[in-house]
C-alpha cells in the first residue's frame, strides 16, 4: 500500500522548497501577495515640507477655518494644561473669529469647581466649528448648525 506514496523525505523537501521560495520573495522586498505595493524597509522618502501656520479666512467656510480654530484653541491651554472660557474666547478672537459667532459652555460647575472640559463653537452660516478643551488638549470638528441656528446644546453663552 505504501508503494504509490512518495517517501516522507521527498514530501518534506517539497514543502520546504515552497516555504523557501515564499521567504525569498519577502526578503527581496516583495510581498507574497502580488500587487500589494509593499516597499523594502528603508525605502521611504523623508518629507521635510515646512510647517505653514494657518490663517483665518474671513469669508471662508467652517472647513477652511478648522485648522485656525484648532490652533487657537490649543494655544489657549496654558503650560499646566488648563484653560478658562475667557482664555479660549480671547485666543479665538485674536485669531480672527467674530465674537458674535461664538458660543461657550461654562468653565465652572454648578458647585463652583473647574469644569473637566469646555465646549466652544463658531458659527459659519449653516455650519459650526465645535471644539472641546480639556486639561490635555483641544479637538474640533465641523458640524451642522442646530435648527435654532445655534451650535451648542444645553447651557451655553452666546457672546455677541
Amino acid at each position: 500500500m505504501t508503494g504509490h506514496r512518495l517517501p516522507l523525505a521527498l514530501r518534506s523537501l517539497g514543502v520546504a522548497g515552497i516555504v523557501l521560495a515564499l521567504l525569498a520573495g519577502c526578503a527581496n522586498g516583495q510581498s507574497a501577495e502580488s500587487g500589494s505595493g509593499a516597499k523594502p524597509i528603508g525605502s521611504a522618502t523623508p518629507t521635510s515640507s515646512p510647517q505653514v501656520t494657518p490663517s483665518f479666512v474671513s469669508d471662508g467656510t467652517a472647513e477652511q477655518n478648522l485648522a485656525v480654530f484648532e490652533l487657537a484653541g490649543r494655544s489657549a491651554i496654558d503650560g499646566n494644561g488648563f484653560t478658562t472660557g475667557d482664555q479660549l474666547v480671547s485666543s479665538l478672537v485674536a485669531a480672527g473669529f467674530d465674537i458674535s459667532s461664538l458660543e461657550i459652555t461654562p468653565d465652572k460647575t454648578a458647585a463652583g469647581f473647574t469644569a473637566d472640559s469646555i465646549f466652544v463653537s463658531a458659527r459659519f452660516g449653516g455650519e459650526c466649528l465645535v471644539g472641546q478643551a480639556t486639561n490635555a488638549d483641544f479637538n474640533a470638528i465641523v458640524a451642522p448648525a442646530l435648527s435654532n441656528q445655534k451650535c451648542l446644546v444645553g447651557a451655553s453663552n452666546s457672546l455677541g
